[in-house]
């Protein structure tokens, strides 16, 4: 019985709808222009923090912790930092003085470039998809790419020098290059080598010898390896701030940008608050606005209805009409609001694109968050008919059809 009376509801609801098209068409004009902005609004503020986001999580250098100074760390230490949950690559490194290499072309052509030496391992961000430096194979900067016109297999000499007892003593190397950094790994003249390769470096230039590399006559006496500084990055952005914070309360001088992951976050909030002000206001308007036409089209019709109630009409089927129209309403506006951010969206995209990036998308809008406008538009149509609902189930038909009578 039920289901009879809301089908019933139903087909008066859209009869009516199509009967006073002009007034229905103003209605779903009304709405979707206020549904319209509001999506463009939140596209723009959720493509605009959903970009940043995106350039900080694929930029490796996000998510790098650097060292300010020297230390002293022990392979205990690089084993226990290793099992925190939030570091993602972690390999140790040698002074800054002890890493430094002079680079030329195998043919002895062309200038001789002075490189830092960082250590490398499986898992290395910067990397992005090469191969880990190995003994003799190395991955050069973009910047001495450049300089020294190299590219992905070409031989390259390597050149360490040091000083003892006054005598100036230099070691050449061939070495091959496996690969090149891309542009945004770092701007400085810097060669990846493997961890073997740079300790060997320090062994040698501290008077050792290296005899597995043929550097020298005179072994370095064993003793337990401690290195004065690492290269460390996070497992993600979300998990800088508290790496940083484990760092410093291993009292350590930590320099990262953590500073930028907050700044991103601080203004996805603010832009929520924003939006939710706006969002809130636009759609309180639209309630009362929606609410007050179909209030005027009850009042309007009060004949009718008490014409129907008279006739026997059920008070459910005639509570329900306005909710159906009041739905029915804010589909139709929610999907011409959609269309016209349809149209909108490319060029906005377009706009704010030139000269920046040609892919860039500042105006971005998921399946999930269609579906939630859709939702919330009806919500607020349903919402915005309950008053009108209550006034027709309070309709009293003798009056109704006395006051159209006088």
């Amino acid at each position: 019985m039920l289901a009879r009376q809301f089908t019933l509801g139903l087909s008066l609801a859209l009869s009516d709808y199509r009967h006073e098209w002009r007034l229905s068409l103003c209605a779903v004009l009304g709405l979707a222009a206020v549904v319209a902005p509001l999506l463009v609004l939140y596209a723009l503020k959720f493509g605009i923090v959903a970009s940043i986001r995106e350039r900080l999580a694929q930029d490796p250098r996000s998510r790098e912790l650097r060292l300010i100074g020297h230390g002293n760390f022990d392979g205990a230490f690089f084993a226990r930092a290793r099992s925190w949950p939030e570091v993602g690559f972690l390999v140790p490194s040698t002074r800054f003085l002890a890493a430094t290499i002079q680079l030329r072309r195998a043919d002895n052509t062309g200038d001789l470039v002075s490189a830092e030496m960082w250590p490398s391992a499986d898992g290395d961000p910067l990397l992005e998809g090469l191969p880990e430096p190995r003994e003799s194979g190395v991955v050069v900067s973009r910047s001495i790419a450049e300089k020294l016109r190299l590219s992905r297999g070409d031989p390259l000499r390597g050149q360490l020098g040091r000083s003892i007892a006054d005598a100036r003593q230099v070691e050449r190397m061939p070495l091959t290059v496996l690969g090149v950094l891309g542009p945004s790994a770092t701007d400085r003249d810097v060669v990846m080598v493997s961890l073997p390769f740079l300790t060997a470096s320090e062994d040698w230039r501290e008077g050792g010898a290296v005899p597995l590399r043929g550097w020298g006559s005179s072994p370095a006496a064993p003793a337990e390896r401690t290195f004065a500084t690492f290269r460390l990055f996070a497992r993600d952005i979300l998990s800088v701030e508290a790496l940083r914070e484990r760092l410093v309360r291993e009292g350590l001088d930590i320099q990262s940008r953590a500073a930028d992951i907050e700044l991103v976050r601080k203004l996805d909030e603010n832009l929520a608050f924003l939006f939710s002000v706006v969002a809130g206001l636009g759609m309180s308007g639209c309630v009362v606005g929606l609410g007050m036409t179909l209030w005027a089209a009850a009042e309007r019709k009060r004949r009718d209805i008490a014409v129907m109630q008279v006739l026997g009409m059920p008070g459910f089927t005639l509570a329900v009409f306005p909710v159906f129209q009041g739905a029915l309403t804010s589909v139709l506006g929610a999907v011409l609001a959609l269309g016209a951010y349809g149209l909108i969206a490319p060029l906005l995209n377009g706009r704010f694109a030139q000269g920046v990036d040609s892919t860039a998308v500042v105006a971005r809008l998921d399946a999930g968050h269609v579906v939630a406008a859709i939702l919330l538009t009806v919500t607020a149509g349903v919402l915005a008919s309950i008053a009108a609902s209550i006034h027709v189930l309070r309709q009293d038909a003798s009056k109704g059809l006395r006051h159209e009578g006088s």
